[in-house]
């Protein structure tokens, strides 16, 4: 999952308002892509590699 289908989890949790959507099942999810993307950063760290896409994303996050 990308950074765009987690920022729809969170929209439909905020529209919803939690009514119809279990709010641990969109953390855990949401939590769970986070630390996938963050693995994925880390490998590329360590791999010493340069994902243009992904460098742009990481410092729009970070800012």
């Amino acid at each position: 999952m990308k950074l765009s289908q987690a920022k729809k989890y969170y929209k439909k949790s905020q529209n919803d308002g939690l009514e119809n959507v279990n709010p641990f099942e969109i953390f855990k999810k949401i939590n769970y892509e986070l630390l996938r993307s963050l693995k994925i950063v880390s490998q590329k760290i360590n791999e010493k590699t340069i994902d243009d896409v992904r460098q742009k994303t990481s410092q729009k996050l970070l800012q």
